[in-house]
């Protein structure tokens, strides 16, 4: 009996180019740097995803080729037992042991081959008898052999998956820490540029009700989203719901929708922002942030990010603006 074996020769080189995945990475990069190898982690997390889907069904095909093997067991036990039977028939005629168990009741499978097994066969049976012990030690043999191949090619395969899952998970866990950089990065940049303006000390956020506004809204940053009767913190935000409430904080009750904030309130140039300002992304029904100085602060669901009130610096994507007042 004999089975075609599974490639996993890729999975061999797959978990040394692992070792050379990213070499060179360190906290503090340039941003540019962390950008590229960030890229290239996703890139690589992909490939990763798609190894792991293809041992899986190499897996599935090698548990078919076990179970295909004990069908074939049992063909071969049935036959096994049947040549058993034909032995102590045999013997049991020859002996002429009426009611009593045949002679031949010890003759195990595993041990058809053993020489005083065999021996003490030969004195009470012909030449036919001897071809059917024959018969029976082949059969068992042929039985072993393709059972020991199957388990090792399975198990063989079940051990590239769960290294190939491995390496996608510490990739996963690589990539969510060089996201976490490049935040950190342009957030220490946009205080820098800030700081540099002012004449050092930390970055102005803003005075009176506006200023409170913000500081309040930079305050829930790494918090989750929602849009549950508990958008409005203090655990949780939607994007009207994290407005609102950085406004009740400064002082000023506003509207509680995107749409009816961005329609209540004047416009404003988006060179001219101050802390404070709302702003949308994309439209005003669509979606709501505050302006904090540098950047602005906003709750969004994109992903479902647990950590999704976010600050974003530069004025990049806003494309709109209005003024609390």
């Amino acid at each position: 009996m004999t089975f075609r074996p599974i490639r996993i020769l890729a999975v061999l080189t797959f978990g040394l180019a692992l070792t050379l995945l990213f070499p060179g990475y360190a906290t503090g990069q340039p941003t540019t740097d962390i950008r590229a190898k960030a890229a290239q982690l996703e890139k690589d997390l992909n490939a990763s995803n798609q190894q792991v889907a293809a041992l899986g069904q190499q897996l599935q095909a090698a548990q078919a080729k076990v179970d295909e093997a004990d069908a074939r067991v049992k063909v071969a036990q049935d036959g096994i037992n049947r040549i058993k039977s034909m032995i102590n028939g045999r013997a049991a005629s020859i002996y002429k042991l009426a009611g009593a168990a045949g002679p031949f009741d010890a003759l195990n499978a595993q041990d058809a081959q053993d020489l005083t097994t065999r021996s003490k066969y030969t004195d009470l049976a012909n030449s036919s008898d001897e071809s059917l012990v024959d018969q029976l030690a082949a059969s068992r043999a042929e039985l072993d052999k393709a059972r020991a191949e199957v388990a090792t090619e399975r198990d063989a395969v079940a051990a590239a998956k769960a290294d190939a899952e491995s390496a996608a998970s510490t990739q996963q866990k690589l990539l969510d820490q060089v996201k976490g950089d490049i935040e950190a990065e342009m957030r220490s940049q946009t205080a820098s540029r800030a700081s540099s303006a002012r004449g050092g000390g930390p970055p102005p956020i803003g005075s009176g009700g506006a200023g409170a506004a913000a500081a309040f809204a930079q305050a829930q940053v790494g918090k989750s989203y929602c849009n549950t009767g508990a958008r409005f913190g203090p655990d949780c935000f939607d994007c009207s719901g994290l407005t609102t409430s950085s406004w009740r904080a400064g002082g000023l009750d506003i509207p509680t929708t995107s749409g009816a904030q961005g329609s209540a309130f004047p416009h404003v140039d988006l060179g001219s922002l101050q802390p404070g300002d709302l702003i949308t992304t994309s439209s005003w029904s669509a979606h709501v942030g505050i302006w904090v100085g540098g950047g602005y602060v906003h709750a969004t669901s994109y992903r479902n990010n647990p950590n999704a009130v976010k600050f974003i610096g530069g004025t990049g994507s806003v494309v709109d603006a209005v003024r609390p007042s």
